[in-house]
Order: structure tokens, then sequence, then C-alpha cells
């Protein structure tokens, strides 16, 4: 059985509700160190032919990530649908995507709580000639009460475990590895109304309920997928309880040829209920 539909059975046990874009795709497979380069700044040549400049921070596990150009790819398909749009994106690392919405047309609210990562997203921003409204604060802290966004895209940390336990604080989702996708949902939908998009990117070792708690607000769409494979010896004793939780079926590792994968998908919410909607305004 193919690797995606192996994973996507295995959500629908935890009665996770879904459908599949008609143009879904597979991407290609990501091999190798998330940060692979080490020459700064970095130069993006993207699918719709345009170059983005990239200052990174190696030395602190700060850069854009097979992740990051697999949601890049699927915001590019929307470059005509995010003109003039209100924008934001959570945990804005080094600024790519939300420079990709910027150049699209769209007013962009970046936020991010660590100031060596937002000094790299204004870095980058000045470097490709977009303006972003960059805030300090942790997901949807830093935005006004009456806020609406159009669109949010969100790439956040989701693997399990903690900074104790050897992750980088780029990579550590909690215990389970939805902590911030969960409070950034929780926060998001007082931000959103009924069609307003959320796009997303999430891995196979996150716990299914995130996917769960995401569909009683957002109708969620497959976009993209691909195999993330690991390298050896890679996360240390994390990879053994890795697949421990795989085993408990907590987390989802696909194994081929004597070699371990997870499963990389890209996804698009569309903001299912009307709560928020009387009396919204637009940013």
């Amino acid at each position: 059985m193919s690797p995606v539909f192996s994973y996507l059975d295995y959500l629908r046990q935890y009665q996770v509700v879904f459908t599949l874009a008609g143009q879904c795709r597979r991407e290609p497979d990501h091999n190798g160190p998330l940060l692979s380069s080490t020459v700064n700044p970095k130069i993006h040549n993207l699918p719709d032919g345009q170059t983005i400049v990239e200052y990174f921070s190696f030395a602190n596990n700060l850069g854009s990530d097979h992740a990051t150009l697999s949601t890049a790819r699927i915001l590019i398909h929307f470059s005509d649908k995010i003109k003039n749009q209100a924008i934001l994106e959570m945990g804005c690392g080094t600024g790519i995507l939300s420079i990709i919405a910027a150049k699209a047309g769209a007013r962009v609210t970046s936020t991010d709580i660590d100031l060596t990562t937002l000094a790299l997203t204004k870095k980058n921003a000045l470097a490709n000639g977009v303006n972003l409204d960059i805030r300090h604060g942790s997901l949807c802290e830093p935005l006004m009460k009456n806020e609406r966004f159009d669109w949010c895209i969100c790439n956040l940390p989701q693997k399990p475990g903690a900074i104790e336990d050897g992750l980088p604080a780029s990579q550590s989702g909690g215990p389970e590895g939805d902590m911030l996708m969960s409070k950034a949902v929780s926060s998001l939908i007082n931000h959103q109304i009924k069609g307003d998009r959320l796009l997303f990117f999430s891995h196979s070792l996150m716990h299914p309920r995130l996917l769960n708690q995401l569909a009683k607000f957002y109708q969620i769409e497959l976009w993209s997928w691909k195999l993330r494979w690991f390298m050896e010896d890679e996360y240390g004793p994390l990879h053994k309880t890795f697949r421990e939780r795989h085993h408990l079926k907590t987390s989802f590792i696909w194994t081929e040829n004597g070699r371990e994968a997870i499963i990389g998908c890209v996804w698009i919410g569309t903001r299912l209920d009307e709560k928020n909607e009387t009396g919204s305004k637009r940013r």
C-alpha cells in the first residue's frame, strides 16, 4: 500500500474527518538534515520563477527546511487568490512564507516569540524588498481582539519531546507533538470567520488528536505529502521513543527496505462556523 494511504487509514482510526484535494500531489522525498545548507544567505529558486533570499542561523537551527518549501509550493499555487488579502503567519521563523505572500500582494502580519528569529525576518524582508507587519509574541498573542485574517499560515514545531530531551526549540512540540499547534488553533478561531483559510504543515509523529481538534472548526483538505527519511542515529534516544509511539499508535512511521520515514503533509483548512462573523473587521 502507498505510504500516504497507510497514514490516512491510520488517521481514520482516530475518526479524523478530511478530504483529498483534486490536485493532491506527492512532493519529492527529503533525505538528510533539516538545514542542509551552510551557505548564508541561501537563494531559493521557487516553482513560479521567483527568487527568495534567506539569511538564517545554522548555529541556532533557525532557517527554512523541507516543510517550509513544501508549504511554499502550495502557497504559490494560491498566489492569485491571496492578493490584497489579510494574512497572518504564526511562528514565522525567518519569514520566507510571509515574504512569498507579500510578494503576491497580500497584507502580511508575521508573529514569533523568538527575538533572534524576528531579527532574521526583518533582515529577509528588507533583502527581498517587501513590507511585513512583524510582531513579537507567541502565536496570536500580539494581535488585537478585533483583527481578522483571510488566511493564516502555520508551520510550527511538532516533534513529540522537549528541549531537555535534546530537541531544539524550533522542533519541540511538547509530549504529544501538538502543544503549540493546539494552542494556535484555540486562539486562531477568534480571528477567522466562515470561509477563511488555514494553510498548515503537519507530520506523522504528532498525535492525530490535533487534526480532530482542527476538524471541529475547519474542513481540512490534504494538498501534498512526502516522505521525510530519518538519518542513521538521528535524534539519538528520542528515535527509540518515536518507534515506541508508533507501536502505541500515537505516531506513525513508515518502514521500507529497512529505512524509516515520517509522512509530511500540507493541508488547507476552511473555516466552518460563523461564531465570530457578526461585527468582524478585517485588518
